[in-house]
C-alpha cells in the first residue's frame, strides 16, 4: 500500500481547511431590549388567549426544569460534598437524593400526562391563532404593495 503526500486527500483536510475570515453577509440586527419585551409580551397575549393552559404549563415547566437542574447540578452536589465533609450519617444524603428523585419522577409523570392530554391541542390552537392573526393582516394590506421591494423587505 503506497501513501500519498499530496496535500488535500484523505480525511485530514477536513480539520486542515482554512476558515473564512471574511465577516458575515448579513449583520445582526441590534433591537433595543424595550422592544424585545414588547415582542415576547405580543405572542404570549396570542399564545395565552388561543389556549390558557397550556401557556401556563409551557411557562410554568419552564421554571421547574431550570430549578430542577439547579437543585440536581449545584445545591445537591454542594450538600453532598458538605455531609462528606462533616462527617454527616449516611442515610442524610441519601434520604435528600431520594426525596429529589422521587420528587423529579413525580414531575416526569405529570409532564408526560399534561403533554399527552393538553399540550397537543393546545399547540395547534396557538398556531391556528396565530396564522389567523397573520391572514387577517395581508387581508388589509392592499395588493400593490407587495409589489413595492422596500415594503415588502421592511414589512415581511
Amino acid at each position: 500500500m503506497q501513501r500519498s503526500n499530496k496535500k488535500g486527500r484523505g480525511i485530514h483536510r477536513l480539520f486542515l481547511r482554512k476558515r473564512s475570515t471574511q465577516p458575515a453577509e448579513k449583520e445582526k440586527l441590534k433591537l433595543p431590549f424595550s422592544r424585545i419585551v414588547s415582542n415576547n409580551w405580543f405572542i404570549l397575549k396570542i399564545a395565552f388567549s388561543a389556549s390558557p393552559w397550556f401557556t401556563i404549563h409551557r411557562l410554568l415547566a419552564t421554571v421547574v426544569n431550570q430549578l430542577a437542574v439547579f437543585i440536581e447540578h449545584v445545591y445537591m452536589v454542594g450538600y453532598i460534598i458538605d455531609a462528606i465533609m462533616n462527617n454527616e450519617p449516611f442515610y442524610k444524603p441519601a434520604l435528600f437524593i431520594g426525596i429529589v428523585f422521587v420528587t423529579l419522577v413525580a414531575y416526569s409523570f405529570y409532564a408526560y400526562g399534561v403533554n399527552a392530554s393538553i399540550a397537543q391541542t393546545g399547540f395547534q390552537k396557538m398556531k391556528q391563532k396565530l396564522r389567523l392573526r397573520i391572514y387577517q393582516k395581508a387581508v388589509k394590506i392592499d395588493l400593490k404593495c407587495y409589489d413595492d421591494p422596500d415594503f415588502f423587505n421592511d414589512f415581511v
